[in-house]
Parts: C-alpha cells; sequence; structure tokens
C-alpha cells in the first residue's frame, strides 16, 4: 500500500509573511521517506530594479547641479560609509529627477512635434518674423529631443 505521510510544518511567523510556497514530493530513494522540494516566492515586495545611469541626462542643464546637491548633502560615519550614503543620495535624486523632471523621452518627442504641427500651422496663417522665429525655436527643440531620444536608444540597445 503506497502512502506519502511526509509533511511540512510551518509556524505562525512563517504563516504571516506574504510568501506563495509550493512543495513538491521527490522521488524515493533509499528510503521510506519522500524528500520534499519547497519553493517560496515573496507577493507584494518587488525586487529593487538596477539602478542605470543614461548618458542623455547630462545633456540637460539642470543635471549637474541636481548631482552637485544631492553630492553634497552632508552625511556623517566613516569614510566608507560616507562615500556609500553620498551614491544613495545621488541615486535617490536621480531616480526622482528622472520620473519628476526628464520625464519620458518618447512623450517628449511627441510634444515637440506636436509644438512644430502648430508653429507651422501658424506661420501658413500668419508669415510674419515672428511666427518664423517660433516656428525655428521649436523645430530647434524637436532635433535636441530626437537626439535625445536617438542617443537613449543607442544606450539601451548596449546594455541588454
Amino acid at each position: 500500500m503506497w502512502k506519502q505521510l511526509d509533511r511540512l510544518l510551518l509556524n505562525f511567523v512563517w504563516d504571516n509573511l506574504k510568501v506563495t510556497m509550493s512543495v513538491m514530493h521527490l522521488n524515493r530513494s533509499m528510503s521510506d521517506h519522500s524528500p520534499l522540494l519547497i519553493s517560496s516566492r515573496n507577493i507584494g515586495i518587488h525586487p529593487s530594479r538596477n539602478f542605470r545611469f543614461l548618458n542623455v541626462w547630462s545633456l540637460r542643464h539642470q543635471f549637474l547641479s541636481m548631482v552637485k546637491e544631492a553630492w553634497g548633502q552632508p552625511v556623517q560615519g566613516r569614510p566608507i560609509r560616507s562615500l556609500l550614503w553620498k551614491l544613495k543620495n545621488v541615486k535617490a535624486a536621480l531616480s526622482a529627477w528622472n520620473r519628476d523632471v526628464f520625464g519620458n523621452i518618447s512623450d517628449r518627442v511627441k510634444d515637440a512635434d506636436e509644438a512644430v504641427k502648430l508653429r507651422e500651422l501658424a506661420l501658413e496663417a500668419d508669415s510674419s518674423e515672428l511666427n518664423q522665429s517660433l516656428l525655428h525655436q521649436v523645430q530647434a527643440k524637436l532635433r535636441r529631443e530626437l537626439c535625445m531620444e536617438q542617443e537613449f536608444w543607442k544606450q539601451k540597445a548596449k546594455l541588454r
């Protein structure tokens, strides 16, 4: 008669963790006990993503002052610990700056393209020097954004 009597016991603390778990009975070898393969995975806790420096950040004029400000925040401790905290400060500042200021580069290209289209329509309606100048400004901005997007994708392609 074949029965699997091997069991898994958990305590209250383990049971309250946000973990999904699976138990698999493996083949018996020399013993009458089945080895158990226990797999677990955290749910609700996302692993931190690696920090990637984007070269296109350095093309923005606010970049250097933001990094200097983050690096200049006072930290205490041994030199290696101070370096670690300064790097963490810069990482946090760059991540927030990327999200809040730099934004999605593709969206910025779309916005600049829309601005060019609007300026072209305005120039068709009134071909004054002011409208020509404004069109040249938005076209220059579109070219800058396209260059940044190209550099962004170049760097992304090298990372993989």
